[in-house]
Formats: structure tokens, C-alpha cells, sequence
């Protein structure tokens, strides 16, 4: 800390709890969290690090589902300052890695423009996280991967210099300028190109057949035609390469007009044979819902049974967008035409045309993972397979097998995800706190990871590597692992961004088992001092997946936590106050320091129950601050101001003989000044006066 004076950065026990976790399965502590205010800070925060040989990881809402974010260095966290819209041109912007993708989107829509990458973490999910992982979400079947719209890119390297990434045409003026530099940034360049040009047969040899991937270094999308674009290579290197401190993406012309259509189908192969033929039409999202997972939402949605098929069918939601309401109008109709009326295919499709009956079959995709999530049991849904991609026409093979791989190990899933590219987001039950249970995911997962590289497809489409993913990435290619390994060499040979991340670390044998952060035998209930349904406390904040929906920031959006709106830091966060929680109670945090970060922690909660209400998972926060303060209180352990809110009924009956006086001076500016100062009422607040009798007395009379 001593060599990054003036850089804010926190070393002690609860930050580093804070960003030991993420929306996964891990947990990896790390030494310290730096806040950059600047690419500078961000340099010297590098390079302090490479001088003690101190890993250090990028991290935006940590959003991810298997563990990029986390490291067992120095955590750098760009959504505190380093978010910022720094510049619109024409067709393109310019922004900070802390950006959340809805604030970009917000800026765009005035000039008819967005930035089409949709991760359903738009509301919370930064643009600098997107290109770390390639992020796409429903509609990338028509307007792809974040790769597709990052144009250039300013990174600081594993050195602490900065470079500029942008595309170069192999041996013009641009190319002779750099080549003829001594810089690392020309040095970065010339090597790069050298392992391309001699491996190419090798790189186009070993690609996946999916539509969509991101799992490992996307090699082929580096040198296409006659440029070389290093910023391709960045995008879903998930900061194992370099670290984004500026971002110029690609924005294009928003749709004027959307249709929706929906298919019901008996069996999945009517289904799977449906979607080679819609994609002839060009549609910009196709999503499936097999039987298990709509009979959950029939389960949880009674209000959306009208809308969905009858038991054991399969469900196909089917967009298009374009330059009219004629030409969605009849995209829908040919749709319509060809999979129900001359292949039949479906047995029935419906097509809503006002607003309610759209959002209506949209809540079906979006009730899935809510209802999923608050399954009740020892068993919770686990992302370990959720993201595999198969060719579209190997669809139905792949469900059929991938069903006999569950029934063979007794487990229940739901499947669910984007069918245009043969996404999907598969979620299994597991018990990890049972280490038989664990076992069983290892070996569910091996064997989906070894059907889906079979039938052509990749591990991820969409979420990236990580600790699950990375050890399995020589089954899907090969000998261009080797490759994967001279890249990562290449940009930092000392090896510390993001290590084990795509490239295998020997000093951290991370797995798709290891590190979780889950206790064997159970979570710690903790003894509760609120009544409490099942559990205690501790249950209660395990709930808590860290997904991030609690993070939603966009001000427009009303839903979530109007604190971490306000203060933008972690520690704000619903989630936070779960992870906090959670840590104390399994003893990692403890003594006098744990009561103090619950204190401050229980301070940032207004209990408006904003984040109950949206949590994917239903987690009580707002209770468990109460717990929290409810302990603080009668251990005597508050600060004065929540021992004398506490007290409130004792405070006004002894003040009830001085009404008129203390009624005056609530009404004094200075007093009220005073107030504000000792005990926190904002001097604008109006405060009730204080009766001379209590109500009883009064009551009585009557």
C-alpha cells in the first residue's frame, strides 16, 4: 500500500471477503482491492504487482458464473470511478470499463443507435466485463458477440505500459511505423503475427462447428484478410492478456419494429427440425423451453398457464425485427406457414400483437431461473453445464443423450436457452455441501463436456472459462492449447494477469470442484434472534448466488437498492451484506473487527425490501440486517445512534413532561444542525413532535 499512495486501495479482512466470491461456485481470497481512478493508476497498480509478483485480476460487477473474477492477488475494481461515457461519434462510443451496457444503450437511443449485445445482466453488467468474456445474449443469432463491435482498445500490459489496439493492415505505412518502434506494444504485434501466419492450417484445423463460442483465445478472429487486429484477441481473454481501460464499440441503427411468435411442439426432434428451418428467415432470437423447465414455471406461474404448452410439449419463442411493421408482419407469417401449416411441425402458434400479450410470453423466459433458483431443499441449481453449445440440427440428439447421462446419475435438471445457436443453459441439482454430491457434478459435467465436443459443439457460448471450464479446454482443442499457452507467454511471461484463467497455472491446481465456497456438512445456521422459517440466518444468506441483479445502477431502472444506486461501491450491495453474513458466521470473519464491518455494513440498509422482492433467489436481506442490528443492539456492540433508536419508546415516554420544550428546539435550526451531527437526522427531515400524554392514557379516557 505504501508504493500506491494516493491510489485508493483496501487490504483489510472484509474487503478482501467482499471479492472473494462472485455469481459462482468459488471462492478465492484475495490480498487487497484497488479502485483506479485512471489508466495511470491502473499502470502503477501493475506494476507495483510485477514487482512483488503479485497476481492481479480485472473485475467489473462480477457477474460471472465461473469464477474469472477471482484471484489471489490485488483485485482491480472499475466500477467504482473508471465508469464514465467518455465520447460519441457517429456510429461508435467510446467508454470506461466500469460502464454498465444499459447506460450505453441509454446514451445511444436518442440517436436511434444501441449497442446490440444483451447479456440478461445488461442492468448491471460492465462493458468492460463484456470484452473480457465476448458477451452475447438472445439476439446475437442475428447481431453476434461483443467481438463483433469492439473496434479498438486501450490496455495497460502486464508491464504496466499502455498499448493501443486496433486493426493494422499487414505491411502498410501503419505496419511499417510500428515495426520500425522498439515499443512492446510493436514487439506484441510482430510475435502475434508470427505464431498466426505459421499456424494457421492448425487454428482453422481445431475450431468447434458452433455458431457461437467463447471458450479459449478466439485465434481465428485475430488475422483476418490482411489486418491484424489485436483487440479480437482481448475480447474473452477474460484479462488473462492485458487490462481494458478504454473501449471504442461499434453501435448500429436500433430496429423500428418487432414481432413475436410462439411455437408449441409435442417432442423435442419437431423442435430441433424447426429451428434449422426458421434460421433461413433470419430471425433475431429463437429460445427454447423443454418440458422439465416449463413444467417448473407451470408449477411456480399459475398466471402463465394459458400461455404455455400442455404437459410434456416443447416451446420455441421465435422474434424478428427490421425496417417496418409489414416486414415483421410477414417474416411472422412465412414463419408461421412453414413450421405449422406445411411441415407441421408445431401444434399450434401463438402470435400476441399489443404490449401485454408480448411481455406476457416474455415472462415465461424470464420467470426460469427465479423459480428455478428458489426451489426449495438441500439441492440448488448449479451453473456447471450451463452454457454448452451444439450445431442447431444436432439439437435433438444432444437432449435425448443428454437425458440418459441425468437418469444415469439420478439427477434432475431443467434445459432452457438460446436454440437459434444451440445455447444452452443447462441447470442440474446439486448438494455442495454433500462431497458425494460433489463428486456427482464432476462427473454429470465431464460427461455433458465429452457429448457436447462430439456432436461439434464448444463449453461456452457465452460465459466464458474461468476455473470451471479452463481444465477441460485440451478435450475441446487439442494441440492448439499449445498455442493458447505461447500467446498467454507472449503478452506476460511473469504470468500475472489473471492467472489459471484459460491457460492451466500449476501453482493453482483450480478445477471444476475446487475452490467452492461451500462448507461440508451444511451452512452455518448461526443462531437467529428473529424468528426464522427454516435454518437460521446463515441458511438465509446462502440463498444468495451473488448473481448481481442487486447491482442493477441504471437510475431509469426503479427496482433494487436505492443505497447501491446511490454509492456505487460493492460493500452497498444486497449481495454484500449476504457475503458479509456468510463469512462471519462460518468464522472467517470474527472478533471485535466482524461486529464492526456487520455495523457499518447493517447502516448501508434502508429495509425497504426492494431487493427481496427482485432477488432471483428471494434472499431476506432487509430481515437479515434487522438479525444483524437485533444482535448489535442487545449485545450492547451498536453504534449510540442504533442503541437510541432502539430505545425509542423508553427515549419518548422519559421525554413526554418536556413536550413544549423539546418540541421548540426541534424546531431551531441550530438544534436541529446538532441532531444531524450526533446522531444522523438529516436537518431537512421533519420530525413528529413529541406528545405530553402516551396514547394509552389518552385512550383510556375515552
Amino acid at each position: 500500500p505504501s508504493q500506491m499512495n494516493g491510489i485508493e486501495n483496501r487490504i483489510d479482512p472484509a474487503t478482501r471477503a467482499l471479492y472473494s466470491t462472485a455469481a459462482c461456485i468459488y471462492r478465492v481470497e484475495p490480498v487487497g482491492v484497488v479502485a483506479p481512478l485512471d489508466a495511470h493508476d491502473v499502470g502503477v497498480a501493475v506494476e507495483v504487482c510485477r514487482h512483488h509478483g503479485v497476481p492481479i485480476t480485472a473485475r467489473g460487477a462480477a457477474s460471472s458464473l465461473v469464477g474469472q473474477v477471482l484471484g489471489d492477488g490485488v483485485i482491480l475494481d472499475f466500477t467504482v470511478h473508471m465508469n464514465r461515457l467518455l465520447r460519441v461519434e457517429e456510429e461508435a462510443v467510446w467508454v470506461q470499463p466500469g460502464l454498465v451496457c444499459d447506460e450505453v444503450n441509454s446514451a445511444l437511443a436518442p440517436l436511434g443507435r444501441w449497442f446490440p449485445p444483451d447479456p440478461s445482466s445488461s442492468g448491471y453488467c460492465t462493458i468492460g466485463g463484456m470484452v473480457a468474456n465476448n458477451s452475447s445474449g438472445s439476439h446475437s443469432v442475428k447481431y453476434g458477440a461483443t467481438i463483433d463491435y469492439v473496434e479498438e482498445l486501450d490496455v495497460v500490459l502486464s508491464d504496466g505500459t499502455t498499448a493501443h489496439f486496433h486493426a493494422v493492415e499487414l505491411d502498410g505505412a501503419a505496419w511499417q511505423r510500428l515495426a520500425g518502434s522498439e515499443s512492446r506494444e510493436a514487439q506484441l504485434h510482430q510475435a502475434v503475427r508470427v505464431l498466426l501466419e505459421r499456424n494457421r492450417q492448425l487454428i482453422l484445423d481445431h475450431q468447434p462447428r458452433a455458431r457461437k463460442n467463447t471458450s479459449g483465445y478466439r485465434l481465428e478472429r485475430v488475422l483476418e484478410g490482411n489486418e491484424l487486429n489485436l483487440s479480437k484477441l482481448i475480447c474473452g481473454s477474460e484479462g488473462t492478456l492485458a487490462v481494458v481501460v478504454a473501449a471504442k464499440v461499434r453501435a448500429v441503427a436500433l430496429p423500428r419494429a418487432r414481432r413475436v411468435v410462439v411455437f408449441h411442439f409435442a417432442d423435442l426432434e419437431a423442435a430441433g427440425r424447426a429451428v434449422v428451418e426458421l434460421l433461413a428467415l433470419g430471425p433475431s432470437a429463437i429460445e427454447i423451453h423443454e418440458g422439465n423447465a416449463l413444467g417448473i414455471i407451470r408449477e411456480g406461474r399459475p398466471d402463465l398457464r394459458d400461455v404455455l404448452p400442455e404437459p410434456g410439449e416443447s416451446q420455441l419463442f421465435v422474434e424478428f425485427d427490421g425496417e417496418s411493421e409489414a416486414e415483421v408482419d410477414d417474416l411472422v407469417g412465412r414463419a408461421r406457414a412453414r413450421v405449422v401449416e406445411d411441415l407441421r411441425l408445431a401444434v399450434r402458434a401463438l402470435e400476441p400483437r399489443e404490449g401485454p400479450e408480448v411481455e406476457r410470453l416474455w415472462a415465461v423466459r424470464k420467470a426460469t431461473l427465479p423459480l428455478l433458483y428458489r426451489r426449495p431443499g438441500p439441492r440448488q441449481i448449479v451453473p456447471c453445464i450451463e452454457d454448452v453449445v451444439v450445431p442447431p440440427e444436432r439439437i435433438p440428439e444432444f437432449i435425448g443423450r443428454l437425458y440418459e447421462v441425468f437418469a444415469h446419475h439420478g439427477v434432475e435438471a431443467a434445459v432452457y436457452g438460446h436454440a437459434s445457436q444451440g445455447n444452452f443453459h443447462i441447470r442440474p441439482f446439486f448438494d455442495l455441501h454433500d462431497p458425494a454430491e460433489v463428486e456427482r457434478m464432476r462427473a454429470v459435467s465431464e460427461e455433458v463436456f465429452d457429448l457436447t465436443i462430439a456432436l461439434g459443439g464448444t463449453l461456452s457460448g457465452e460465459h466464458g472459462d474461468g476455473i470451471a471450464r479452463t481444465p477441460y479446454l485440451e478435450r475441446l482443442y487439442g494441440p492448439l492449447t499449445r498455442l493458447f499457452a505461447e500467446v498467454k507467454h507472449i503478452f506476460g511471461p511473469d504470468n500475472i494477469l489473471n492467472p489459471g484463467k484459460i491457460v492451466p497455472d500449476d501453482r493453482r491446481p483450480y478445477s471444476l470442484t475446487s475452490p467452492l465456497r461451500f462448507t461440508p456438512g451444511g451452512p452455518p445456521a448461526g443462531e437467529g434472534r428473529l424468528l426464522w422459517a427454516d435454518g437460521g440466518p446463515g441458511h438465509e444468506a446462502e440463498r444468495c448466488h451473488g448473481c448481481g441483479t442487486c447491482r442493477t445502477l441504471p437510475v431509469a431502472v426503479t427496482r433494487m437498492c436505492p443505497v447501491f444506486k446511490a454509492l456505487g461501491r460493492e460493500e452497498a450491495s444486497p449481495r454484500a451484506k449476504a457475503n458479509l453474513l456468510r463469512e462471519v458466521l462460518a468464522g472467517r470473519l470474527d472478533g471485535r473487527e466482524a461486529l464492526e464491518v456487520l455495523g457499518r455494513v447493517s447502516e448501508l440498509c434502508l429495509v425497504c425490501g426492494s431487493c427481496e422482492a427482485e432477488c432471483p433467489s428471494g434472499t431476506n436481506v432487509p430481515k437479515l440486517m434487522l438479525e444483524v442490528r437485533a444482535r448489535l443492539a442487545v449485545e450492547g456492540r451498536g453504534r449510540l445512534r442504533q442503541r437510541l433508536f432502539a430505545r425509542l419508546d423508553a427515549l419518548s415516554a422519559r421525554a413526554a413532561p418536556l413536550a413544549p420544550l423539546l418540541n421548540a428546539v426541534n424546531r431551531f435550526g441550530p438544534a436541529r444542525w446538532a441532531l444531524e451531527l450526533l446522531w444522523g437526522i438529516d436537518r431537512r427531515r421533519p420530525l413528529p413532535p413529541i406528545a405530553r400524554k402516551p396514547l394509552s392514557r389518552r385512550l383510556g379516557r375515552r
